[in-house]
Formats: structure tokens, sequence, C-alpha cells
């Protein structure tokens, strides 16, 4: 037992040598980037405009530029046939009217089904990634929300990045270090975002191989404080920081705190994106 306890502890160690090998050591990193420069990235949560049409549609994601997001928001999934989807639900049931997973069927199977909204059937159809990259104006950046992860699907996004040469405006976020790690070895100019970075993990920043750091963060508002805000201006990341869950009934928690960049649950109740996007500039370089 007491072997095994050893050589299990020399096979970490060694992992995590080799890690900080090829992340190129402990250290700051100095290129990150800044997709709109000191301008806010207000991303379209699913596409924008969830009250009016179908989520991940190429109806919403219209719609949502339309109105002035200049970012979208999207989920992605694998079909069974190693597609990538735009789908947030692991089950079929919700957006599609079938009792299965995702992952269960191929691409040929749901390409020419239609999506539900309101439990009704829309017009739209579920989209390829690599669609919707081709149809989205350049200018426009597009946050993609792994819903599961792995090296597979991180082979197939480096395949499709390389292929669409549009990785500048890309940026892949996951929980999982290592699928981004993954992802920024096999290619160091692709955009990732380490979501779940919550109030109170700000240390983990710094013992991140400096090859490997994120070139986002990204958590839900409720995880950001007024400590958490001072950590991000200190180190220069206040505009590399993403919040989502933003909703009109907490947009003041957001304006307050100077968080450029947010994902928004929009509805045609609220403010109107081109005001918005002035006034979250105006706070963030409040210092």
């Amino acid at each position: 037992m007491k072997k095994i306890i050893i050589y299990s502890l020399f096979i970490l160690l060694s992992l995590l040598a080799l890690i900080l090998f090829l992340g190129g050591g402990i250290g700051v990193k100095t290129n990150y980037p800044k997709m709109n420069g000191d301008n806010p990235i207000v991303f379209g949560h699913r596409g924008g405009v969830n009250d009016q049409f179908v989520e991940n549609s190429m109806e919403a994601f219209n719609k949502g530029i339309s109105i002035g997001f200049n970012g979208i928001e999207t989920d992605i999934r694998l079909t069974k046939d190693k597609e990538i989807v735009l789908f947030h639900d692991e089950s079929c049931l919700r957006l599609l009217g079938i009792d299965k997973k995702i992952n269960e069927l191929n691409w040929k199977e749901i390409a020419s089904e239609t999506l539900v909204f309101n439990n009704k059937k829309t017009l739209q159809k579920v989209m390829l990634l690599e669609d919707l990259i081709k149809k989205i104006p350049d200018s426009i950046v597009i946050y993609i929300d792994v819903k599961v992860s792995s090296f597979e699907l991180a082979d197939h996004l480096l395949a499709l990045t390389k292929k669409s040469n549009q990785s500048n405006r890309l940026i892949i976020a996951d929980e999982d270090i290592v699928f981004l790690s993954y992802l920024k070895y096999k290619n160091p100019n692709i955009n990732v975002a380490l979501e779940g970075y919550n109030k109170g993990k700000e240390w983990t920043h710094y013992i991140i191989p400096k090859n490997f750091k994120p070139d986002y963060y990204s958590s839900h508002i409720s995880e950001v404080d007024s400590s958490h805000v001072a950590f991000l201006k200190k180190n220069n990341l206040l505009f590399n920081r993403i919040v989502y869950g933003v909703q009109l009934d907490n947009m003041s928690d957001v304006l307050e705190l100077g968080i450029p960049n947010i994902i928004y649950d929009y509805d045609t109740s609220g403010r109107k994106i081109n005001e918005l996007k002035e006034e979250l500039v105006s706070k963030a370089l409040i210092e």
C-alpha cells in the first residue's frame, strides 16, 4: 500500500512538473487581449432577445445584433457523429420535442427538425457552430459556452478555428482549466475564458502557468464584489472580466461594480443596448 501511495505521488508530481514546463512556468502574462479595446462587450445571452425568439437561433442572433449587441453568447454540444451544434440542454425534449439526448442523435436526424419556443414549433432549426461563424458579421465577438468538455471536442474546435481563420473573435469558455490549457497549448492564439472565477478564487490566477493563463475570466454577477474588482484593476484584468446572469433587476449592481463586459438576459422592457454600453464603459473607467 505504501509503495502504491509513493508511486502515485511520483506520477502526480511528474505530471505537475510537465505541465509547468509546457506552460512556461509560473509567471505574469502580459499579452491579454482586448477584443474591443477600452469599450465594453455586451453579449446577448443565447442570442439576445429570448422573450421574443427561440434561443440559439439565427433569428435571435440577428435581432440581437440589430438592436446593438456587439457580442453573442451561445452554447455548444457534440452530436453522436461529432458535429458541434448550438444547443443548451443535454436532452432534446424541451427544444425539439424529441425524448433523447443530443449526443445520442446524428446531425442528419436533427438537421431538418424545427426548434420549439413557448411550446410551439418555429421555423428555426438547430445550427452548426461552423455556420454561425460564417453568418455572423466579423465585428461581433462570439462567446462559446462549452456544456460538456473533452479532448475530442477540443480537437474539433481547434480544427474549426483553423478552418474558419476566425479565432481572433471567438472566446471558448469552460470551467475545466485542463481543457482550456490543452486548447492554448495546441493554438496559443485561441482566446479562452475560465468560467467559475468567483470572488475568493483570485489566488488561482497566480498558480496557472503563464502560457496557459486564460484570456478572460467569467462568473455569475453574484460572485463578484468590490474586493474582487480591486484585484482585477490592480492586475489590469478588468477589461478581461465577463459576468453573466445579468438582468434588468441586477443591472444596478453591475454598474456599481464597474464590470464592462456582460452576458445580458435582455428583454424588450430593458435598457437600449447602445445607451447601456456607454454607461458600462464610463463606470469601468472610473478608478
